[in-house]
């Protein structure tokens, strides 16, 4: 009997509100472009992944969306945006993901993210039978950059700082199992300077992030903000 696929959530903010925390070093279409091409990266793992699917991105944005269609997901518009516990909310509430009883959660800012990764969580949710929480801590320990869920709603979602707590404290206080996964692709998202560098590093012969090689003016701009976050 073949096992049962795990649909994947990804909520993906408007695009002109996206990776606010990169302004000091990245323009509006810089960052515009970077979120498009993470995504791109998450579409590209999910793909080499056969127990995942379908990947449910939830959006308000038609770039977006256009992208996720060209890449065979599926797109929930958000009408307005919400916030991210209301995007995952949406996502978990998709009759596919109800009928699949289960649901991975990951964000569209972690392109480091492996397929072997994936996998590991996704087979983690062949262990049926009972309620069971899954958690991958951001590197710094304090956010959640990946859950699965079975069934969907075994805890509400509560994304924001120190996230990762809260997730393993509600699993605990409703006495389901919880597993804490330490991966190391999935860990590092992209939401500082020094998230970036990291970023170019390990894509360096990628050229869907071409738009950002080879410009002094990147690199002077991460000098300078490293240097601040210094002081």
């Amino acid at each position: 009997m073949t096992a049962a696929r795990v649909p994947v959530i990804i909520p993906v903010k408007a695009l002109q509100n996206a990776k606010q925390r990169l302004a000091c070093v990245l323009t509006k279409d810089e960052r515009r472009q970077l979120v498009l091409a993470m995504l791109a990266d998450m579409f590209d793992t999910l793909a080499e992944v056969p127990s995942v699917g379908p990947m449910l991105v939830v959006t308000p944005d038609p770039e977006v969306a256009r992208l996720v269609r060209a890449r065979g997901g599926v797109v929930l518009n958000e009408l307005m945006a919400a916030g991210l516990d209301a995007a995952v909310r949406r996502g978990l509430a998709d009759e596919s993901v109800q009928a699949a009883g289960q649901a991975l959660v990951l964000p569209g800012d972690v392109p480091l993210a492996s397929a072997g990764e994936i996998a590991k969580l996704a087979d983690g949710s062949a262990r049926r039978g009972c309620p069971r929480v899954t958690l991958v801590p951001a590197r710094d320990g304090d956010g959640t950059n990946a859950m699965l869920l079975s069934p969907p709603g075994v805890i509400d979602p509560s994304f924001g700082r120190g996230s990762f707590v809260r997730h393993l404290a509600a699993a605990v206080a409703r006495r389901v199992d919880a597993e804490v996964l330490q991966m190391e692709g999935i860990a590092n998202d992209v939401d500082a300077p020094a998230d970036l560098d990291r970023l170019l590093r390990e894509r360096r012969r990628s050229r869907r992030y071409e738009f950002l090689r080879g410009r002094s003016t990147l690199e002077v701009r991460l000098t300078l903000t490293a240097r601040e976050d210094r002081r």
